[in-house]
């Protein structure tokens, strides 16, 4: 497991949360690489699924959340996902999102 101690991670982005959301019944993936780690939960709609990273993913620098949000789409072709709700919990980061990424203050 990859953590950074000087890196603050959500619980929404922990073992913990990633643990209660299967005990719950919802289909999640936790993924740590150096760097950065995300939880992403599967969430069922009518019209097909989406993933939802609560709080994440959470990144140490630029080029790691960059890495995050290409695994995301790898996991989203993977999951056949309709689209990614990110929540990026360091603002700088919220900067970074490609420019075909809709925000919610759109």
């Amino acid at each position: 497991m990859w953590y950074n101690i000087f890196m603050e991670i959500p619980i929404t982005q922990s073992q913990d949360w990633h643990k209660l959301q299967e005990d719950l019944g919802e289909e999640s993936v936790l993924v740590e690489k150096e760097g950065y780690q995300y939880l992403a939960i599967i969430k069922p709609t009518p019209v097909g699924n989406y993933l939802y990273c609560p709080y994440g993913p959470v990144a140490e620098d630029k080029t790691s959340f960059k890495n995050a949000l290409g695994s995301l789409n790898d996991l989203d072709k993977d999951k056949s996902a309709i689209f990614i709700r990110v929540e990026p919990y360091d603002e700088a980061f919220k900067n970074n999102l490609p420019d075909s990424a809709k925000k919610s203050t759109d």
